[in-house]
């Protein structure tokens, strides 16, 4: 969770020096969901690999537009509410307005392992699960 908080901070304080106040408090939230996004894909994609080395079948067969979205929905669905749920858990943390270099960039380096751990596995670990379970 402390990872997470100095990503968001870090956010913050870039979105508050490069657009204002305004513009960081509105944006700082969305910016953290998109970091995070490639550890729930990832996920996502190493169950789709499972689902299809064991035969299990797709939520939906069906390729019509009303099928996909369905399909979205039940994927993307429990995202959201995990996000929503790390947000509560972190809106009583007050958002910094300025930190000294040493601090800043601590979190600058935090949440770029953030990010660079999230696109390896996003890019490595399904391609790893796919290697080591064979196909029955």
């Amino acid at each position: 969770m402390k990872t997470i908080v100095n990503t968001r901070d870090f956010l913050y304080l870039v979105l508050l020096e490069r657009r204002g106040e305004v513009y960081a408090n509105s944006q700082h939230k969305f910016l953290l969901r998109v970091i995070l996004s490639p550890y729930y894909i990832s996920l996502i994609a190493v169950i789709g690999i499972l689902q299809y080395k064991f035969g299990i079948p797709p939520f939906f067969q069906k390729s019509n537009i009303i099928g996909e979205l369905i399909d979205g929905l039940i994927l993307f669905t429990p995202y959201i509410v995990i996000m929503k749920q790390i947000e509560k858990k972190m809106e009583h943390l007050p958002l910094p307005n300025k930190y000294g270099d040493e601090k800043k960039s601590h979190l600058k380096k935090t949440a770029y392992k953030t990010i660079i751990i999230g696109f390896l596995l996003l890019f490595l670990l399904p391609p790893v699960v796919d290697y080591i379970i064979p196909l029955n």
